[in-house]
């Protein structure tokens, strides 16, 4: 089977960014495959980084290799890393992008990407995904070792985990993504929720209370915002053919209620 890699950026599809990373690891191995996860993240926004590609990464062949660049700080002091999880690799800027595939993928062996005959002839400040990160997971697919691009770290930037507070009745939590649909996903999970009737508990965000999850979206009115339990195994709050961020009025860390 062909070697995996995928890509997640903020890179878009306007500009050439994205076609130049796919050309360079083409250059290097053109026995391979790229699937793109996203192009579409947020600017800048590390923390939806991490969520797409913590909700993604499970899917593929083990082994995969996952090159992921959100990077506000490229050309800074920061770091280049590989980090070899139980599914795969995982090439992205020291930001704290990777931060839930060490929680939950690890142990992970993280590298600092110093070996730089790996990385394109010249290397500009502005450009590390085409210029090193592509490069790298090209020479990876090639079955190199890991240990050949550099030398291990043990302290990587973790973002902030922020995890619900349970108490008897409720659980408060926030949102946590909004996706394309202006679903709101929360950082409340299916393990928060023990022995729960969701049919009869209800979620409050800002002045909305919601009363009474839903199996599904369709199981809702047209229009109806309520919640459910996602597919990722997130409550996530949502409109039945409508965009519930903009109906209710909610941004990303708005705090969010579920009373049992």
């Amino acid at each position: 089977m062909k070697p995996v890699i995928t890509l997640t950026t903020d890179f878009g599809n306007k500009d050439y960014f994205t076609g130049s990373v796919k050309g360079v690891i083409l250059q290097i191995n053109p026995d391979i495959r790229i699937v793109d996860i996203s192009h579409d993240i947020p600017p800048y926004s590390i923390s939806d980084g991490a969520f797409v590609i913590s909700s993604a990464y499970r899917f593929f062949p083990k082994g995969s290799i996952h090159l992921v660049v959100v990077d506000p700080g490229v050309g800074s002091e920061r770091k280049p890393l590989l980090a070899v999880s139980r599914s795969g690799f995982f090439l992205a800027p020291d930001n704290g992008i990777l931060t839930a595939i060490y929680d939950e993928d690890g142990p992970c062996q993280i590298y600092e990407l110093t070996e730089k005959k790996f990385f394109l002839p010249s290397v500009g400040p502005t450009f590390h995904g085409r210029d090193i990160f592509a490069p790298v997971a090209a020479w990876l697919s090639t079955e190199m070792e890991s240990s050949s691009f550099g030398r291990i770290i043990t302290n990587p930037v973790r973002l902030p985990v922020q995890k619900p507070l349970i108490e008897k009745n409720k659980i408060t939590g926030q949102v946590m993504y909004i996706d394309r649909y202006g679903n709101l996903i929360t950082n409340i999970r299916a393990s928060d929720l023990p022995e729960v009737n969701f049919k009869k508990s209800s979620v409050i965000i800002g002045s909305h209370t919601l009363v009474g999850g839903k199996a599904f979206y369709q199981e809702a009115r047209e229009g109806e915002s309520s919640f459910t339990l996602n597919s990722s195994g997130h409550i996530e709050i949502f409109q039945n053919r409508g965009h519930a961020a903009s109906f209710l009025g909610a941004s990303l860390h708005d705090p969010v209620q579920f009373l049992k």
